[in-house]
């Protein structure tokens, strides 16, 4: 999760100018696990983007800390 976490964080120019960018995650992160006989997933963390509004990554936390039933599963 800290990975997609930092990947918001990175500003992507747009039409080749570094003032003009945005980031290129957002919504949320989704973990899912698969095991022999179950699978599960768990909505980890949400940003509070608006559809058809540019991602800004300072909207929201950077990355939360997890929570306890993410360590349970193992997703962290």
């Amino acid at each position: 999760m800290r990975i997609v976490c930092a990947a918001r964080q990175q500003r992507i120019p747009i039409g080749g100018d570094p003032a003009n960018g945005t980031c290129q995650v957002g919504g949320f992160v989704q973990l899912a696990q698969i095991n022999r006989g179950a699978a599960s997933s768990v909505i980890a963390h949400r940003w509070p983007d608006a559809v058809g509004v540019r991602l800004d990554p300072a909207n929201g936390p950077v990355c939360p800390a997890p929570t306890s039933e993410q360590r349970t599963k193992g997703y962290i």
